[in-house]
């Protein structure tokens, strides 16, 4: 089973809130984290379950199926130590996921 997570910006542009709206639900626990990607001893950036996002802001599936089609071009899939697929949805390629590039 592929389990889907969520950029903050995108989760804005998802269901059209913005950026602030989605932070606050996740700080007041009405969003769940998907979990948190720790880059370095001082950045961290949080994905959110996507359903988590949809059933709080109550967002039309339609939309939600339009925009995953059109993010899943740059969405990565990351596996877990312990096996679980997570496709990372976000308005960009998270470059932190990429691999880097091949000495030629």
């Amino acid at each position: 089973m592929m389990h889907q997570a969520i950029s903050i910006p995108a989760a804005g542009e998802l269901c059209g809130v913005g950026e602030p709206a989605i932070r606050r639900a996740f700080r007041e626990g009405r969003i769940t984290p998907a979990f948190f990607w720790h880059v370095g001893r001082q950045q961290t950036a949080v994905y959110l379950n996507l359903q988590s996002v949809v059933k709080c802001y109550g967002v039309v599936e339609a939309t939600v199926e339009s925009n995953i089609k059109r993010w899943v071009a740059s969405a990565p899939v990351i596996r877990t130590p312990d096996g679980e697929e997570w496709l990372i949805l976000d308005l960009l390629e998270p470059m932190m996921f990429r691999e880097p590039a091949e000495d030629e």
